[in-house]
């Protein structure tokens, strides 16, 4: 038996889109990494705070324990143990340089891994054997942000906040996506540019070339922690701690270091930029949070002066609302 193309083998039969074997800076291990892809839904759901598609579902949680079912059947293969093979997915290791320096993928300009059949729409994740395998080769330049984007500059000019400073760099100070987790106080100039999310940000994914073909064909209906693609504003905005964490359990969302108090933040900044009257009295309830009041503060503002220039319905919504997720 070919043991590298065996497992290989198994984890693309296992719902991978591509794996690729590098060396490890150890001696006699070798690190397989692999690319675990989401479906992207064209069009969101009209009322509610969006989530960005990759936390839609447990897609973290689901790639680990594909990887746990495949290191099960080699161990019984072998005479390793379970503390002798190391899963990895969203960890401390550099999980994108792996990628790229393995041939998975590639650096785009947005700094994100970049694959043949998946686009950028992936979960990196993978697994350190104590077994010498032969490496894979790598792509030409893929590790150099940016490089093989060609021309393209769409991501650049996408970013509504022009967090990608230059080809790979991306300043976390401007970027949404980091933003949704950060505790700072928001400045008005991000939070006018916000638009509607809950978590994450994926405009740079979605204006990219490489994303434009059809999602990698895989079911996943199997896939825990399906929280769709959008939550209640009123579930985000009443329900209180102990509510919320058992809303969001077994999901993307159910991680420790997620404050359901940004999260709220988050809502109370999305129901402005999309002038929801309807919410205004829930809204008014964090006019004197002690870390999100200015937000509310805020939001209450823009919907008044929106008020002023037009009337409004309920839950009506700017016209940029369908081009920013």
């Amino acid at each position: 038996m070919n043991f590298k193309n065996e497992i290989k083998s198994r984890i693309l039969k296992s719902g991978f889109s591509d794996v690729r074997i590098m060396s490890s800076s150890e001696p006699d291990k070798s690190i397989i990494i692999a690319a675990f892809p989401y479906s992207v839904k064209k069009n969101y759901s009209e009322l509610g705070v969006r989530i960005s598609p990759f936390a839609q579902k447990d897609h973290y949680g689901e790639a680990v324990k594909r990887l746990k079912k495949i290191a099960l059947s080699i161990r019984e293969e072998t005479s390793l143990k379970k503390k002798d093979i190391r899963i990895f997915c969203n960890s401390q290791l550099e999980e994108k340089w792996y990628a790229a320096k393995s041939g998975l993928g590639f650096y785009g300009r947005n700094s994100l891994i970049i694959t043949k059949e998946a686009g950028s729409r992936i979960i990196i994740a993978g697994m350190i054997l104590p077994i010498s395998l032969t490496p894979d080769e790598g792509l030409d330049n893929g590790t150099i942000p940016g490089a093989l984007c060609g021309s393209c500059r769409h991501c650049l000019s996408a970013c509504p906040t022009s967090a990608i400073e230059t080809s790979g760099f991306i300043n976390r100070d401007k970027c949404l996506q980091s933003l949704t987790t950060d505790d700072r106080i928001l400045s008005e100039y991000t939070m006018e540019r916000w638009g509607n999310r809950l978590y994450g940000c994926s405009i740079c994914q979605d204006c990219c070339p490489y994303n434009n073909k059809p999602a990698f064909d895989r079911t996943d209906d199997t896939i825990k922690g399906n929280l769709g693609d959008t939550v209640p504003y009123e579930k985000i905005l009443t329900a209180d701690d102990l509510e919320l964490k058992e809303y969001f359990r077994g999901t993307a969302l159910a991680m420790s270091w997620i404050d359901f108090d940004l999260l709220r933040r988050n809502a109370l900044i999305s129901a402005a930029w999309e002038n929801n009257i309807d919410l205004t009295d829930l809204i008014r309830r964090f006019e004197n949070h002690k870390t999100i009041g200015y937000a509310a503060r805020w939001s209450l503002r823009k919907i008044k002066e929106q008020a002023k220039d037009a009337p409004i319905t309920s839950a009506a919504k700017s016209p940029n609302s369908i081009i920013l997720p």
